[in-house]
């Protein structure tokens, strides 16, 4: 039965992926984004999971125990497919587009732009550095033999900073919109992408490695003003897949110092029989999350987003106490457990998952809201809709939003909502926020207004109309 599920889920998927490109005939349409994630995911790694021997000894070799997780893994995709295929294409669009920003965008503009993009790559860099650093030096933190670890800098602020760098890249790709790329471009580029490159390659981190690549694709795209036919959006997708799954499955030999001989077979390994850390792995601890909190009734009901979402960021320095007094102690003394004893994983599931291991964003939802986690799933799947379609009928800040929407998705699908998804989109998407309204806004409204009128001063001239019967345009295209 959980076998039939999950092959149900992955079918419901591709049908998802085809209605939303035939609704949107955009290669970009957050379906087809998710698709291949989604299939790996909820379809493709269970099937291969239940075949592990492991999972088969935990099992007593019956797969009728994921039942439940395939039940709620197929309504909750399948709402989020719902979600996503609302999108719809329109032929109404704004004057802001990205494709207009290379005729509109004055070299003062462009000039503010990169220069706030190199602060924040300058930021990123330095932080990262510090980080390196305070948790012993480059030689302790990625020759170890180990996996790469930072300490936070005694704050979850300065922990993420580094992040900084994916704004900083957008923002350089949009100063030089329309533009061709000058070597001086790419060393700024490479500059301020270096802390997420490092931590991505000698540290061995799938996240930032997805995040890397998409954040180039879509920075191509800006530059280019160009969207990539679907043929070459699948395949970049599906290169992108192998590269995270061949680094998670080999990693381990890759850490500079590491004793242990690269394999190979390590990663076909990981694709045909799922990996070794069965404990640790995505799909066991979902298992583990939705029959656990289903067993024995637990579910947060929102409290735990929110505690996420404005209690975590505060500063243990202004309330070191903030977890005891919001009810969440859990989340400072037994972090990475979703608030379950050992004895309860113990007595529902007959194991205890790796501490800090992820679920995904539908066990994640479940273990909120239970069974309303469908609609929860729903939502997101709106809310990327919605993104699509602001940014296709008005580009400017929202393309730049949506592109950051998309860069994010695989911590959506593979880890979290709140913690790991939605605390990086406000992380990101606030500063590009404010800049894009505060810098490249108004050079662009500006510019716009200059044409406008220039447009309209023209038609007079050519209707026989004396230019003093339009002062304003006249008084505008002297001061410019």
């Amino acid at each position: 039965m959980a076998e039939a599920l999950f092959a149900a889920t992955g079918f419901v998927i591709a049908i998802g992926a085809l209605l939303a490109y035939q609704r949107t005939r955009d290669p970009l349409c957050a379906m087809v984004i998710f698709s291949p994630m989604l299939l790996y995911f909820y379809c493709y790694h269970p099937l291969v999971m239940l075949q592990n021997p492991d999972v088969l000894r935990l099992t007593g070799g019956s797969a009728s125990v994921f039942t439940t997780t395939a039940v709620v893994n197929l309504l909750g995709v399948s709402a989020f497919c719902l979600g996503c295929t609302r999108a719809k294409r329109s032929t109404r669009r704004d004057q802001q587009t990205l494709s207009d920003i290379g005729d509109r965008f004055s070299s003062k503009g462009r000039s503010q732009v990169n220069a706030i993009a190199m602060l924040l790559g300058l930021a990123s860099v330095s932080v990262f550095w510090f980080l390196v650093w305070t948790s012993g030096g480059f030689a302790k933190v990625f020759m170890s033999g180990g996996k790469p670890f930072l300490r936070g800098g005694g704050s979850g602020y300065i922990g993420e900073l580094p992040m900084l760098s994916y704004p900083a890249m957008l923002l350089i790709a949009v100063a030089r919109q329309g533009r061709k790329f000058r070597f001086i471009d790419y060393a700024a580029y490479i500059f301020v992408a270096s802390p997420q490159i490092i931590w991505a390659t000698l540290g061995g981190r799938r996240g930032p490695m997805f995040l890397m690549a998409m954040t180039m694709a879509a920075s191509w795209m800006i530059v280019r003003s160009k969207r990539p036919k679907l043929a070459g959006v699948l395949s970049g997708l599906m290169a992108i897949g192998l590269l995270i799954v061949f680094l998670a499955a080999t990693r381990h030999s890759l850490f500079l110092g590491s004793e242990k001989e690269f394999s190979f077979t390590d990663f076909t390994q990981d694709l045909t029989s799922g990996t070794e850390t069965v404990y640790g792995d995505e799909f066991i601890c979902s298992y583990a999350v939705i029959e656990t909190s289903e067993t024995v009734r637990r579910h947060y009901w929102g409290h735990r987003f929110l505690v996420q979402l404005f209690v975590r960021p505060i500063p243990r320095q202004l309330w070191s106490s903030k977890y005891e007094d919001t009810g969440m102690e859990w989340m400072d003394k037994r972090a990475g457990t979703s608030g379950f004893a050992q004895s309860e994983f113990l007595r529902t599931v007959g194991f205890e998952p790796t501490g800090g291991s992820s679920t995904g964003f539908v066990a994640d939802l479940f273990l909120e809201f239970s069974w309303g986690a469908v609609f929860g799933c729903f939502l997101l799947g709106w809310f990327y809709s919605f993104l699509w379609m602001k940014s296709h009928r008005s580009g400017g800040f929202w393309m730049v939003l949506y592109y950051i929407a998309l860069i994010l998705s695989i911590y959506l699908v593979a880890q979290s909502v709140v913690s790991a998804w939605g605390y990086r989109m406000l992380l990101l998407g606030v500063p590009t926020w404010f800049i894009w309204t505060k810098i490249v806004d108004p050079h662009l409204r500006h510019r716009h207004q200059i044409e406008r009128e220039q447009t309209q001063f023209d038609e007079m001239i050519a209707a026989n109309i004396e230019p003093d019967a339009m002062p304003r345009a006249t008084s505008v295209q002297a001061r410019h």
